[in-house]
């Protein structure tokens, strides 16, 4: 099963799928950002890294107007 990380800023779920792992033990698929309205139900819009390292993004931490997502170390300001 695949783990899910979730923030809420406003009317808008932020949510990061990991994939799971393979028999192997390595990462399954690319981690996925998404943003969906909670009054549509609508997904606003999804990111994902194409990298050879297939990291996490971090933690989501909401904010007035976005989203702040630590990544390698950096912060970013999603809209």
């Amino acid at each position: 099963m695949s783990r899910v990380t979730l923030a809420v800023a406003g009317k808008v779920l932020y949510f990061q799928e990991q994939p799971e792992p393979t028999a192997s033990g390595e990462v399954g698929g690319p981690y996925v950002l998404r943003a969906m309205d909670l009054s549509s139900r609508e997904i606003l819009w999804s990111y994902s890294r194409a990298s050879r390292e297939n990291w996490a993004f971090g933690e989501l931490t909401p904010i007035d107007g976005g989203l702040w997502v630590t990544h390698f170390a950096t912060l970013l300001k999603l809209k």
